[in-house]
């Protein structure tokens, strides 16, 4: 009896090839717990919210934010939720949104970012082309539509799936795959008509 239990809890348990299918499981975080998932996730949280809010300080306020709101939500979330990643982005994504809000900032955000790029020293004349073509992908990327970019990012820059960026963004999978498209069909017919890309 007692091994019929182990065996149905344990086939409870979410594998997701991230390590941490033993913290599934619990109905608490230990602080340990806490650091393994912060160890398995930070850095990809960190690189998409940089790109979305174009400030390293605010994507980390964003990504800490996150991991508090996963621990005190922990209980609630656990049972509902099988993909931890994906309940990761759509709470990083809302609490990017919510920054960018609060600040009414959103456009001057680009034109910083941009302009920071354009200020940048660059120490040959290779490397000042590598930046200007970088710089015109940036400025491509900043002229999608917010739901435009948002797809574009998670897809090419954390290379999640249609399915997980459908459930990252409560968009229907193939609206994400509209919207993929659309990104990059305006992305490169700018490339083409800069020269940048044949």
């Amino acid at each position: 009896m007692v091994t019929e239990q182990k065996n149905r809890d344990e086939s409870k348990t979410v594998a997701t090839g991230d390590g941490l299918e033993s913290v599934y499981n619990k109905r608490s975080l230990s602080d340990d717990d806490m650091l393994q998932i912060i160890r398995a996730y930070e850095s990809c949280l960190l690189r998409y919210t940089v790109r979305f809010v174009n400030d390293h300080n605010s994507a980390e306020d964003v990504v800490q934010d996150t991991f508090i709101k996963l621990f005190r939500s922990w209980r609630k979330i656990k049972d509902r939720q099988k993909n931890l990643k994906s309940w990761l982005y759509r709470v990083a994504h809302n609490q990017a949104i919510d920054l960018i809000r609060k600040e009414q900032n959103y456009r001057k955000a680009m034109k910083n970012h941009a302009e920071n790029l354009l200020n940048s020293e660059s120490e040959t004349h290779e490397e000042q082309h590598l930046e200007k073509k970088q710089k015109i992908v940036l400025d491509n990327i900043n002229k999608l539509s917010p739901a435009e970019k948002e797809v574009f990012l998670l897809r090419l820059e954390e290379g999640l799936s249609y399915k997980d960026i459908s459930q990252t963004t409560n968009r229907a999978v193939g609206n994400v795959g509209k919207l993929l498209h659309r990104a990059v069909g305006k992305i490169t017919g700018e490339l083409k008509a800069q020269g940048i890309i044949q």
